[in-house]
This record gives C-alpha cells, structure tokens and sequence, in this order.
C-alpha cells in the first residue's frame, strides 16, 4: 500500500519552517544556514603569512547569522557536510599569491590550499570550492600567506549540505 502525505510546510515543534514545498512540488529550506560576503575596499591587501582575510565584510547573505564579520569565520552550527567557495582577485607580480581555507583557525593544511601562477603581467581570479565535513561549533576562515588581493573583486561563501 502507497502512503501519500500532502503537506506545504514541516515545522519544528517552535513553529519554526524547516521546509516548504510549492504547487509545482519545488522543495524549499528557508532555515538552511548559508552566508556570503564580499569587500568593498579597492585597494591591494596583502596577504600575511597565516593571517585571516578581514576586509570581506560585507554581507549579501547569512541565513542564521553564522558568519561572523568581526571574527571573519564561519561557525558550524550542527554536524556536517558544507559547502564552500570563493574567489579572490590576486595581484601577481615575479611572485605568486597564496591563501587556504583554515578550520578552526589551524595553519596551513594542504589539500585546503590554493595559489596564482607566477606572471608579472596580469592579475588572476582564484576562485575555489571545497565540501568540508565539519561538527558543531567548528570555524571555518580564509588565511593568506604571501601576495596581494583585490577586496572589492573578491569574495567568500558557504552553506550546509545536509
């Protein structure tokens, strides 16, 4: 026998909406925590060795308010799977640029690493996209080592998978 249950909405017991599904069956996850920011200034910043990017401080998004623009990390709010990505604008001169993802504000871990070619005539996007397995309370930052970046043409996000 075939169980049909017709619902929109599936609500924790504070009435809080966990999902919601549409006429067309389109599932939506409005407490899904997720956050995105960006920098507004338009000067080149350099990286310092093992240091958090703080100038992608503004916010597009942050569904939870998880990400925290002091601290400049992420935190997670419950186990598991997350999603980030991002692209820094990176200034090449006869060096490269180089930054990595860091959890919980640890130094450099290499699979998390990513870094310019070396060319002195063009700046580069790096762009970068990792799922990390994480547990409550985590951090999840992004450090640089040496170069520069553009904040204004740089950016940074993230959001739980499941």
């Amino acid at each position: 026998m075939t169980s049909i249950l017709k619902v929109n909405q599936i609500q924790n017991t504070a009435g809080t909406t966990a999902l919601e599904i549409d006429s067309s069956g389109r599932i939506l996850t409005p407490a899904r925590p997720a956050f995105r920011v960006h920098g507004t200034s338009t000067t080149w910043t350099n990286f310092v060795s093992n240091t958090k990017l703080s100038l992608l401080t503004s916010v597009d998004y942050n569904i939870g308010n998880y990400y925290n623009t002091t601290s400049h990390e992420f935190v997670a709010p419950i186990n598991g799977l997350y999603h980030f990505f991002g692209r820094l604008y990176v200034n090449n001169t006869t060096n490269f640029s180089d930054f990595f993802i860091s959890i919980d504000d640890g130094s450099l871990d290499a699979s998390l690493y990513w870094h310019s070619s070396e060319d002195a005539t063009i700046d580069q996007s790096q762009t970068f996209s990792e799922v990390i397995q994480l547990t409550a309370n985590q951090t999840v930052s992004i450090k640089g080592n040496s170069g520069a970046y553009f904040p204004n043409y740089s950016g940074f996000g993230g959001y739980l998978l499941g």
